[in-house]
């Protein structure tokens, strides 16, 4: 019968050697344990250093902020019906699909602005700057538009008993779907006003 103690005996002499390995390795887990968790931090603090440096300084500089006239906020799809604008300084608004029926723009600087489908219905714009303003398909029905419309783009606009006594309308656009049925003066004629036909 073989005696197991005797078979192991050999490895008497290296339990110290194999003891000390152990002792080595649990120091070395504890180490790289530590060292992970010290990398952890590390990067966490980047990490949230860098959330913090997203939310605070480029969110809000990539927002736009818009300019806010009499109580109305200049940006796309606003609503602003009859509100006072008159003399306003909207150069190269963007007021795409906009309400601005009734509002008074009297003398109001709106050159190069977009107003892409906005609702202009009844708007007082005597004497206001449209040169080459985006009016595509806007809603400018009994709006009074006796002001500076060079060059302006009214394809698909509805200008159904608009004012456009007095109005400068030398180069602006229009096409088979601009409306301008019972426009003030009566009978007028966009090619005779200097519009250009846009097939």
């Amino acid at each position: 019968m073989i005696d197991v103690q005797d078979e192991l005996s050999w490895t008497t002499p290296l339990l110290p050697v194999l003891t000390s390995y152990r002792n080595v390795g649990s120091t070395i887990l504890a180490m790289g344990l530590k060292y992970g968790e010290q990398h952890y931090r590390h990067h966490m603090t980047r990490v949230l250093t860098l959330l913090l440096f997203i939310t605070s300084v480029l969110l809000p500089a990539c927002t736009p902020e818009y300019d806010t006239i009499n109580g109305c906020e200049i940006r796309p799809n606003t609503t602003c019906i009859s509100f006072e604008l008159n003399g306003a300084d909207m150069r190269g608004a963007d007021l795409r699909g906009a309400n601005l029926s009734g509002t008074s723009l009297n003398r109001a600087d709106l050159r190069s602005a977009n107003l892409s489908g906005a609702h202009l219905y009844e708007a007082n714009m005597r004497n206001a700057s449209l040169h080459s303003a985006n009016l595509t398909n806007a809603d400018l029905r009994q709006a009074d538009l006796s002001g500076g419309l060079i060059g302006a783009d009214l394809r698909g606009a509805s200008l159904n008993r608009a004012d456009l006594r007095g109005a400068n309308l030398s180069g602006a656009l229009y096409d088979k779907d601009t409306v301008f049925s019972i426009s003030t003066p009566k009978g007028f004629d966009p090619e005779a006003a200097g519009m250009v036909l846009m097939e």
